[in-house]
């Protein structure tokens, strides 16, 4: 006998047919309303991890610290003390004062020392 003659026909069962097909149908499209709206949902979504992960990084990085006055005179943007008058610090874990240091310093008029453990008494 040939192989052909011993190959049978192959016959699937339609009720198993429609089984393995699925049917893929579009979803209707969005409309203007809802895909603004995802937009937003994603950038949202965007934006909480990148605050996550930045306030995690944050505090990985940066060691504590103490203010001192070469600390205050990058804060300030200036070389020399009597030309410092505002500074930002905030959020750099300054955990004490070097009071000596802060003589010096006697035009600052502002200095934010806002997210930093410091004791000020």
């Amino acid at each position: 006998m040939s192989r052909e003659s011993k190959r049978q026909p192959l016959a699937i069962k339609v009720a198993d047919l429609n089984t393995m097909v699925q049917i893929r149908k579009k979803p209707p499209p969005k409309t203007y309303k809802d895909r603004l709206a995802h937009k937003a949902e994603k950038q949202r979504q965007a934006f909480i991890s990148k605050v996550n992960n930045r306030d995690r990084e944050d505090q990985r990085n940066v060691p504590e610290q103490d203010l001192t006055g070469f600390l205050l005179l990058e804060a300030c943007n200036c070389k020399l003390p009597n030309d410092a008058k505002s500074g930002k610090l905030a959020g750099r874990r300054i955990i004490d004062v070097k009071e000596e240091d802060l003589v010096y310093f006697q035009r600052l008029e502002f200095l934010d020392l806002s997210d930093n453990k410091i004791n000020l008494q």
